[in-house]
């Protein structure tokens, strides 16, 4: 019998997926390759990271069953206790934006083998205040976006459906506004009005947008991209250019690498960590490097 012992963590509400036919699958491959494990369901925002917090210290792996936003509470509630469990992915979200950089497959076959088969990677992990952060942060238009679909689940009676997101998207197109930030970044200082502000680990967020192609997961750095106050007809008229990873063509985009930099509003304002919803006004923000060990394809 392997004396290594997994944990598994999965979201019944992720996404699009049969949650629990995934994680039959999942288990099915543990108990052929001997591996001895443990499945725990969440029921109630945050129970992901409860959970991890509790089982993490004792297990040699952690296994997600979920979207983005499942993994970053996961990852924060290991980071919190300061366990160093690896994680493997199973992905199951509408999004599923972290998986992109680690090129593991979205396929529910390919993704298991990855994690019975495959070899480890370590990355890093984005830290903003007590929170943590895998793939993105950021202020502005996506946080608004991801704010308004906390709003849309609070009030349904089913917390899982495709349509929040567009829902969501529509309500901010139609309402949103550029926000006055100070960033402090290198010593340097911009007091100005922002359409977003992006805190990049990985290089994509909402399932297709390729907001920072020039990050890289594993260097010890975070990529910072930030859009100038910018009508939202001109936004849309290129947002195809986000999609192919050509945004930094654009006159009223910035972009440099940094390991630490602080966001200042006078206001409390909103920002998404992975899709996640928080709020503050002010937001330290720094890279722990090699701060995580993944479960990624071996790549011949």
């Amino acid at each position: 019998m392997n004396s290594q012992k997994y944990s598994v963590i999965a979201n019944p509400f992720a996404g699009k997926h049969d949650v629990k036919d995934r994680v039959s699958y999942l288990t099915n491959e543990l108990k052929q390759a001997n591996i001895v494990y443990k499945t725990f369901y969440t029921d109630t925002p945050l129970h992901a990271s409860e959970i991890a917090k509790r089982v993490s210290k004792n297990s040699s792996a952690i296994l997600v069953v979920g979207g983005d936003g499942t993994i970053n509470e996961v990852i924060s509630g290991m980071m919190k206790c300061g366990a160093r469990a690896k994680i493997g992915i199973v992905p199951s979200g509408s999004g599923n934006d972290l998986i992109k950089p680690l090129l593991i497959s979205p396929e529910l076959e390919k993704s298991v083998s990855t994690i019975i088969k495959g070899t480890t990677k370590k990355i890093d992990v984005g830290r903003c205040n007590e929170r943590y952060f895998m793939n993105i942060m950021g202020v502005g238009f996506d946080a608004a976006v991801g704010a308004r679909m906390h709003q849309l689940r609070c009030k349904a009676k089913t917390k899982k459906g495709k349509s929040f997101y567009s829902k969501a998207l529509f309500h901010t197109i139609m309402h949103y506004k550029s926000i006055p930030l100070k960033v402090e970044i290198d010593g340097k200082k911009y007091h100005k009005k922002f359409f977003l502000v992006s805190i990049a680990n990985g290089t994509t967020f909402g399932g297709d947008f390729v907001i920072a192609p020039m990050a890289d997961i594993c260097d010890g750095s975070l990529c910072l991209v930030s859009i100038e106050s910018i009508s939202k007809i001109r936004f849309f008229m290129h947002l195809n250019k986000v999609k192919k990873g050509r945004i930094l063509k654009l006159p009223e985009v910035d972009y440099e690498k940094c390991k630490k930099l602080t966001i200042r509003s006078t206001v409390e304002i909103v920002a998404q960590l992975d899709g996640e919803y928080y709020c503050a006004k002010k937001f330290d923000i720094s890279v722990i490097p090699a701060g995580l060990e993944v479960f990624v394809p071996v790549i011949k």
